[in-house]
């Protein structure tokens, strides 16, 4: 597979008649696979809705890339997919798309699928979780709320990163920094044992807000370095070395990003989701090693 609509279309296809219903393990594959990605095992659970998480799954197995895929909530991949400026105009959607739906109105996305089609009038789609099944289905443009284009033809996906493909740290990029994505950062910085184990603590509570996607920071200051946080710091030139993040060390990590590896973010200090999801995606590249 590659990254381009025919290989997710392809892959999705696939996947037209699994029924939640009649899977003989508890909850849906899709789930179970997201679990394992996160290290979150509820997302394996019966009960859980699966329409982003088929979505992220489609996208992995068909080795694609798209702003704000993976997820396994509808709003936070429009919102991410946003900030990566991969929203495009409805009328224009094609073939691969990922398309969000609004049942209310109310303007929160509800639901997930993949464009198979546009047909002028309406679009044609292939959905996980339809009354708890992957399905063709057919919307009328009055319940969709965004179209997302994703990275096709490029293996830097939204984040603007450059470099051939590489598998290091198999990470989901969901720009949500917690312990694993910790964990694999500390570990391409020479980290071992415990200075690896995916919190960044001894952090002072008054940076919090610039570390709102950092999101296994301890903020438990008493005056001894995170090794992590040092090990950061020292990579990215920072003047302080003092294992304490805050504003400038931010500013730090996507000025090195952009500038060592091509990436295009607002160096603006604040690590939100598209500084995780690019710190995410440096990650699977080696960048940090």
């Amino acid at each position: 597979m590659s990254n381009d609509a025919s290989s997710v279309l392809s892959v999705a296809r696939g996947e037209i008649g699994y029924s939640r219903y009649s899977d003989p393990e508890a909850g849906t594959k899709y789930g179970r696979w997201y679990a394992q990605q996160t290290g979150e095992a509820w997302y394996g659970g019966t009960g859980v809705p699966y329409c982003a998480m088929f979505v992220s799954w489609v996208f992995a197995h068909a080795g694609a890339t798209c702003a704000g895929i993976p997820s396994v909530y509808c709003p936070y991949v429009r919102r991410d997919a946003e900030s990566a400026g991969a929203i495009v105009d409805k009328a224009s959607a094609q073939p691969g798309d990922v398309i969000l739906f609004d049942w209310g109105g109310d303007g929160v996305c509800d639901h997930v699928g993949i464009v198979e089609r546009n047909c002028g009038s309406y679009v044609q789609t292939i959905e996980g979780n339809v009354s708890g099944a992957v399905a063709r289905r057919t919307r009328s443009w009055g319940v969709v709320n965004a179209v997302v284009r994703p990275s096709y033809g490029s293996d830097a996906a939204a984040s603007g990163g450059s470099g051939s493909q590489a598998s290091y740290g198999g990470l989901v990029l969901d720009g949500h920094a917690g312990r694993l994505t910790v964990a694999e950062w500390a570990r391409q910085l020479g980290l071992s044992g415990s200075d690896a184990d995916g919190y960044i603590s001894h952090q002072y509570s008054g940076n919090k807000q610039y570390l709102a996607r950092l999101e296994s920071a301890i903020y438990n200051y008493d005056g001894y370095p995170s090794p992590t946080a040092l090990a950061i710091q020292r990579k990215v030139g920072s003047s302080h070395l003092d294992g304490i993040l805050g504003r400038v060390d931010v500013q730090n990590v996507q000025r090195w990003l952009n500038d060592t590896y091509g990436y295009h973010m607002v160096v603006d200090g604040y690590f939100g989701p598209k500084t995780a999801y690019n710190v995410q995606h440096s990650l699977n590249k080696g960048f940090w090693r």
